[in-house]
């Protein structure tokens, strides 16, 4: 009786953890046209850019020959250069708004889907780990393939994408700065926070095992996909800005983020009043563009 009660539970337990790893490897993602209509109903103005703006439809082969689709948008006698990496679930059309503020600010300006996102290629999604080795390699090939030798480089990244642009500066070092909205400090935590919230799995067994699935299947142990050990080593101006009302990732990751990175004089925040998860631009627009433009004007020019 007790070993057949101790079988059940792990087979439970097996099967809980088996259950959380296939959701955080392949996440139900949402289409273009889904993105479109959420995003479109907030940030008018923004899409009215797109609407009148051209683009370069862009195909990026990476160096285990996954293809991440981008969009490059040019601009006359640009300052710079802005790459922007979406969040977790949706697309390049999320990173629209974001495309929009910097190309009025003078950037030129990449969009592109990562892995498993989008029109990209990719089977799975790792949360910033191997997607910041994809940004590494879209810089090179944007110095290989578009004039821009001598402008500044920057990144841009909301949610995972805010840990892929974090993870990635501290291992690139030609990025002058990057600026991260409302990523995690490490997967990890979020995921046990998540797992409690949303379905009150507690961290105990469960992480462990999902932790153990997940390197069979990838390599990679979730407590090393953690933005906060990045951040540590980052030299370069970054800023972390977050939402105070972000239930979905909450502020503290933001503040531990800056707490990280207290031997980087250069790195700055701005936590905004009210803003809930990945919608700081939409709750304080003017504050969000005055912010940004005049960290970037002090710390590249």
């Amino acid at each position: 009786m007790i070993g057949e009660i101790g079988l059940g539970v792990l087979a439970s337990c097996l099967g809980v953890s088996l259950y959380i790893s296939n959701t955080i490897l392949k996440p139900r993602l949402r289409t273009y046209a889904e993105v479109l209509a959420n995003e479109k109903a907030y940030y008018d103005d923004a899409f009215k850019w797109f609407e009148k703006t051209p683009f370069q439809e862009e195909a990026i082969r990476m160096s285990d020959g996954t293809v991440l689709v981008g969009r490059w948008y040019e601009v006359e006698a640009a300052k710079g250069v802005c790459v922007i990496a979406h969040g977790i679930r949706v697309n390049q059309i999320a990173s629209i708004k974001y495309a929009a503020l910097f190309h009025q600010m003078g950037y030129h300006v990449l969009t592109y889907d990562q892995r498993n996102h989008g029109m990209s290629e990719g089977a799975i999604t790792t949360y910033g780990e191997v997607e910041s080795r994809d940004l590494k390699e879209i810089i090179s090939w944007l110095l290989a393939h578009k004039s821009i030798e001598g402008l500044s480089l920057i990144t841009h990244g909301e949610s995972m994408g805010g840990a892929t642009v974090l993870m990635h500066a501290a291992m690139d070092e030609r990025i002058d700065a990057v600026i991260a909205d409302c990523s995690f400090e490490s997967f990890e935590r979020a995921l046990i926070e998540r797992m409690w919230r949303e379905k009150h799995i507690p961290k105990w067994p469960f992480l462990g095992v999902t932790s153990l699935i997940y390197w069979l299947k990838t390599g990679i142990w979730l407590k090393d996909i953690s933005p906060r050990k990045a951040i540590e080593s980052i030299k370069k101006p970054v800023l972390l800005i977050h939402g105070a009302a972000d239930h979905y990732v909450s502020i503290s990751h933001g503040k531990r983020l800056y707490s990280a990175a207290k031997g980087n004089d250069r790195c700055k925040y701005l936590w905004v009043p009210d803003a809930g998860h990945a919608k700081s631009l939409r709750q304080a627009p003017e504050s969000y563009r005055e912010y940004v433009a005049k960290w970037l004007g002090n710390e590249i020019g």
